[in-house]
């Protein structure tokens, strides 16, 4: 399902480069602090108050705790294809943005001690402004929530036990992303 959604990005982005305004690759920064999230996205401008945007994440790493005999890890991996709208001119000032995304999640130890293995599938709602620092060059600011059903959903009492306290397929509301962006425009 990811690799399909990433093609389908990858094909829109090559599709639209003849008549593209501006291309960006961005990522943020907030994910890399928050156990290592490797994330990117491809952005392109169709008009002047439109851009494309797809991107994906992935974790795949695991901490010890020293407070407690756990390991904490908030492995994902997460992909999606959506457009910004942006009221000024594209890739500067406020941004609305809509997104379809996928998730596959595994965590533990991050918020509580419990396990918790998730796929997700839904829309996410987001806005945030741009700061333009150099014609190719932008600090994005913004925030988004993410909503639709988990697929598969299992919420274990700890880690290590298979005493599970939830099971089965739900519909969720959650924040998503709080962004700070770094972008580079082509």
């Amino acid at each position: 399902m990811i690799r399909k959604l990433l093609l389908a990005v990858l094909l829109l982005t090559f599709c639209q480069l003849a008549s593209a305004q501006k291309v960006a690759f961005s990522t943020n920064v907030v994910d890399w602090a928050y156990l290592g999230t490797t994330n990117l996205e491809a952005g392109v401008g169709v008009s002047q108050h439109l851009s494309l945007v797809g991107g994906g994440k992935l974790n795949l790493w695991s901490f010890d705790s020293q407070k407690r005999d756990a390991v904490v890890q908030d492995k994902r991996q997460r992909g999606y294809v959506g457009v910004k709208y942006w009221p000024w001119y594209v890739y500067s000032g406020w941004w609305g943005g809509f997104k379809g995304q996928y998730e596959k999640r595994y965590s533990s130890g991050v918020w509580r001690p419990a396990l918790e293995e998730s796929t997700a599938v839904g829309g996410v709602l987001s806005a945030g402004y741009a700061i333009m620092l150099h014609k190719h060059f932008n600090i994005d600011f913004g925030a988004g929530i993410f909503g639709g059903r988990y697929i598969d959903y299992t919420l274990y009492r700890c880690p290590d036990c298979t005493v599970i306290r939830q099971q089965g397929p739900r519909n969720f509301l959650r924040l998503d992303d709080v962004m700070v962006t770094v972008s580079l425009i082509f």
